[in-house]
């Protein structure tokens, strides 16, 4: 059996929990195209894993995850990402993970070359991730690439890179008129990062090929998605690569292969990495709430067993709408002795009495009983189902908002900042440091921007959000300041700051954090 799982939005469509799930059926994984530039989120077992670059089915004990020839490898990026699963308990050697003898290597002179190339196109640019995933897909065509099958033999590798470095620097220096790139120092980055990966790098074609002729089951993983694919997406604004599941076979090595299953991955609203022509477009606040909406986790199983996986916390919320009445008391006897913001029941008020005893006759404190709002939703007249769901979103909305929203650092940023350390990610915290009047929130609120674009957290919204959040990207592109003051005012000189601010002032104070940085 050979499938292929691919987005047929603009990426970011679940593909790589989509992957996770149907890998235990599956005896082999295959990433057959793309970098670094998108992530994979992962919830299983072993917690939450993000991935850039390892198949999605990494973390299953018995499948064999595989690196096609279709992609574009940054090693010191993947040395960062397999530290990270194996910290988490996941073995990953040679004998679970196969690289490609033809994959190409993402160096770094790829990302300033990507860098470099976006600051000059400046309002015209393709808000490229900047990961050098292009640049490296140009030089493999040009033919001027490293290759992880060179990694063999050091002495060749170097003459090569001698080689490519002879013409990279003509346009490095003379284009973009940067330094020229080192061999010495390029030598060291392969001999830190690629070197250690040698007894991975195999002809993985010919593993595939016998995998199918012994009859193994073949999952194929694609990257992005089918509207950023180079020749069929919205060209200029694509990916270098070919994201549609007639590439699979090609990027995986075995292109006489022919694809029995197709599964086509989409979600009810799309989101994008990257600029160019969207539909339709949000930012700031709005746009994180829907971000923030997506499930984490979807537990199939029965109410109980499901309950024991999900661990509350303060900043939990609790909803408990079943399929009948009978498991109620069933849900709330597992989610009132957990610490959680708001917990509701879906019944009537004579149901909510009932629920309420048969509680308190199990045991449970009759503080944690009171709390619990039952009937939901707040009283608004509502008979239609989308009119009760409103109520029920205001109710918890209400509750979210009475409580302080400088409470230090939510466990949302903290376990951002946790996952960011762990794949050797920088990013930026932006922190209300102070305010006058009235604004969107209060000082101490914060928001952190990833590298991957990524923002967790608010500062209030809108323009000034909007605004915040570019000057983090300036800043982890290495074209303003680590530490910068901004300031919002409705003093009559900035009117899109003044709308943001509400009419009050604030300051915001941003700053990179580097991976393994110590917060303080």
């Amino acid at each position: 059996m050979l499938t292929a799982v691919v987005g047929i939005n603009w990426g970011d469509e679940g593909k790589g929990r989509m992957v996770d799930l149907l890998s235990a059926d599956y005896d082999i994984v295959c990433r057959y195209q793309g970098g670094n530039n998108a992530g994979h989120t992962v919830i299983n077992d072993h917690g939450k894993i993000v991935l850039n670059l390892l198949p999605s089915g990494i973390s299953r004990e018995g499948t064999v995850n595989v690196m096609g020839n279709g992609m574009v490898i940054d090693l010191e990026h993947l040395v960062h990402e397999i530290q990270s699963l194996r910290d988490k308990g996941i073995h990953i050697g040679p004998d679970n993970l196969k690289i490609s003898d033809k994959a190409v290597i993402c160096l770094p002179w790829h990302k300033m070359q990507d860098i470099m190339e976006e600051d000059r196109l400046k309002d015209k640019k393709f808000g490229s991730t900047r990961r050098g995933i292009s640049p490296a897909y140009s030089d493999k065509y040009m033919k001027k690439a490293l290759r992880m099958g060179e990694l063999a033999d050091r002495d060749a590798l170097k003459a090569r890179l001698a080689d490519i470095l002879e013409w990279k620097n003509l346009f490095i220096v003379n284009g973009y008129h940067h330094d020229p790139i080192d061999l010495d120092e390029m030598m060291d980055w392969l001999d830190t990062y690629a070197m250690p990966f040698k007894d991975y790098v195999c002809d993985t074609t010919d593993y595939l090929t016998e995998a199918i002729e012994d009859n193994k089951s073949l999952l194929f993983e694609a990257q992005l998605g089918a509207l950023r694919d180079i020749d069929y997406g919205i060209y200029p604004y694509t990916s270098g690569s070919s994201t549609i599941a007639a590439y699979a076979p090609i990027g995986a090595g075995i292109p006489e292969a022919r694809l029995d299953t197709i599964i086509g991955i989409m979600k009810a609203y799309s989101t994008c990495v990257g600029e160019g022509p969207f539909t339709c477009e949000m930012f700031g606040e709005e746009a994180q709430q829907l971000r923030d909406a997506g499930a984490d986790n979807v537990l199939c199983l029965p109410f109980e067993q499901a309950l024991k996986q999900v661990p509350g916390s303060a900043e939990t919320y609790f909803i408990v709408v079943t399929r009948a009445h009978a498991f109620d008391v069933i849900c709330l006897e597992q989610i009132l002795r957990k610490p959680a913001a708001y917990v509701g029941m879906m019944g009537s008020r004579g149901r909510s009495a009932l629920v309420r005893r048969q509680l308190l006759e199990k045991g449970l404190e009759e503080k944690r009983v009171e709390a619990l709002y039952a009937p939901i939703g707040l009283s608004i007249g509502s008979q239609t189902a989308e009119e009760i769901a409103l109520s029920i979103l205001a109710q918890v909305v209400s509750i979210k908002n009475a409580r302080s929203q400088t409470e230090g650092f939510s466990s949302a940023i903290l376990d951002a900042m946790a996952q960011a350390d762990h794949t050797g990610q920088r990013a930026v915290l932006a922190v209300i440091t102070a305010r006058h009047g009235s604004t969107p929130r209060e000082a101490g609120a914060k928001m952190l921007v990833l590298a991957d674009g990524t923002v967790v957290g608010s500062v209030g919204g809108g323009i000034m959000e909007h605004r915040t959040i570019l000057a983090a990207q300036e800043m982890l592109a290495g074209n303003t300041p680590a530490q910068q003051l901004m300031h919002f005012s409705a003093d009559g000189k900035d009117e899109d700051a003044a709308a943001a601010a509400c009419g009050g002032s604030m300051e915001i104070w941003l700053a990179i954090l580097q991976a393994g940085e110590e917060l303080k």
